[in-house]
């Protein structure tokens, strides 16, 4: 640190305050007295899920969405017994009533990525997959799944607010945002996966989430986050934010949470 001249200096500040995925959920968490969050296509609700370590930390009470009746098994094994959490067997769509699951399949999943992690409501979604050269040994199967609007699910569950809403299903995420009336809701944050997303549908989504006062940005690759009270992610409040969890850590490691 001695030889740190004020441009090292200005480098270490401007790394450890870069904002991150978790930045923006601790600065909207630590803050809020009942966090509610909503995800659709959670899977197993822990493997590749981002925001696992939040819901047990934070003690959130949301919905859990998953399409697949395979998948929706792992899901209940891992969140059945957290009364905090309501479950749902369904696809999410900007349409109500039946509609088709579309996944890659084969006799053994034992080397790989698993595919059926990836199932969507978009056939061209699967049909992309099955046309890599490594998945020659891949079928295409079906699997005929409940589908429902964003707005039947918050109806049927009286949700009246939303923290956190966070998409990942595959190629479909464009038309579940497009179809939310935000007059009824509107999550503080929406994280969402563009990387299926044809180039018009990616900035369409962006130019309606910006007209519906959110500040859309990419987080890596794959995904985007957009966020009302963009001020929370001012560096001063991202500091905090962690200023704030390092505590509770801390007395929760020593008092069990309490003083």
């Amino acid at each position: 640190m001695s030889g740190m001249g004020s441009n090292g200096w200005r480098k270490n500040m401007k790394n450890l305050l870069k904002v991150g995925f978790g930045d923006v959920i601790r600065a909207y968490a630590e803050e809020a007295d009942d966090f509610f969050f909503v995800e659709v296509g959670a899977y197993d609700g822990i493997k590749g899920d981002c925001t696992h370590r939040y819901i047990r930390e934070y003690g959130w009470r949301g919905i859990m969405v998953e399409a697949s009746a395979r998948n929706f098994e792992k899901l209940k094994e891992n969140y059945e017994k957290d009364d905090r959490i309501i479950l749902e067997n369904a696809a999410i769509s900007d349409r109500t009533g039946t509609c088709k699951l579309y996944r890659l399949e084969r006799d053994s999943e034992s080397y790989g990525l698993n595919y059926s992690m990836l199932g969507s409501v978009e056939y061209g979604f699967a049909l992309k997959l099955k046309s890599l050269p490594e998945n020659r040994e891949y079928n295409i199967t079906t699997e005929e799944v409940n589908c429902m609007t964003l707005d039947d699910l918050l109806r049927k569950h009286d949700v009246k607010k939303i923290d956190l809403l966070q998409i990942d299903i595959e190629g479909h995420d464009y038309a579940v945002i497009n179809s939310i009336d935000f007059k009824t809701v509107k999550p503080n944050i929406i994280y969402y996966e563009s990387e299926h997303m044809r180039p018009d549908e990616h900035a369409d989504c962006i130019r309606m989430l910006e007209e519906n006062g959110y500040t859309v940005r990419q987080t890596d690759l794959c995904n985007c986050i957009a966020v009302l009270h963009p001020e929370r992610l001012r560096p001063w409040n991202i500091l905090k934010a962690r200023i704030k969890c390092l505590i509770r850590r801390v007395r929760e490691r020593i008092w069990g949470g309490e003083g």
